[in-house]
């Protein structure tokens, strides 16, 4: 879920009643209140493993989505342990790099990489920011990397984008 972009928030929060096996998906509230929703399509096989994960828990409706093996809502720290364990799990198959400088095995971390991923493939900043729960800080600094690895000329892309506007003609 992490791959998503999701905030730690919105993946605590999630219930199992968010989830539509038949449709294979994922009701992500946006607003407090409840009122706006999107309905996110998972992956085939996404969709299998959480069949097989509520399947195995027995969960009910109205329970949090994700539960620690001692059947409690999961936290922050919860999702911060399991990343250290998959951390040691990938290192002692697959030898560190010594030129890595940043930790990859962080929440915050996977939110950028997935946060960075929907800017390069063109989605709406008020909707990557919706849908994921992260603000204007992580949003910022994903697009700042985009701009970077793109190497953006602002001025070639500012004057591409307002010749494409219907009122640049009628001025």
């Amino acid at each position: 879920m992490l791959l998503y972009g999701f905030s730690d928030d919105i993946i605590i929060e999630l219930k199992v009643e968010d989830y539509d096996v038949d449709r294979r998906t994922l009701n992500i509230e946006y607003e407090h209140n409840g009122q706006k929703h999107i309905f996110t399509e998972l992956p085939y096989r996404l969709a299998k493993e959480i069949e097989d994960y509520l399947c195995l828990r027995d969960a009910k409706k109205t329970e949090p989505f994700f539960v620690s093996r001692t059947n409690r809502k999961i936290d922050n720290g919860y999702i911060k342990t399991t990343l250290d364990d998959i951390k040691q799990s990938y290192e002692s198959i697959n030898k560190p790099k010594s030129n890595i400088g940043k930790n990859q095995f962080t929440a915050t971390g996977l939110q950028k990489y997935a946060i960075i991923q929907m800017i390069l493939s063109g989605m709406n900043q008020s909707i990557i920011m919706d849908f994921t729960g992260q603000r204007d800080i992580i949003y910022n600094d994903c697009q700042n990397h985009v701009n970077i690895e793109k190497e953006i000329n602002r001025n070639l892309y500012i004057n591409h984008m307002i010749r494409g506007i219907t009122t640049y003609e009628l001025v």
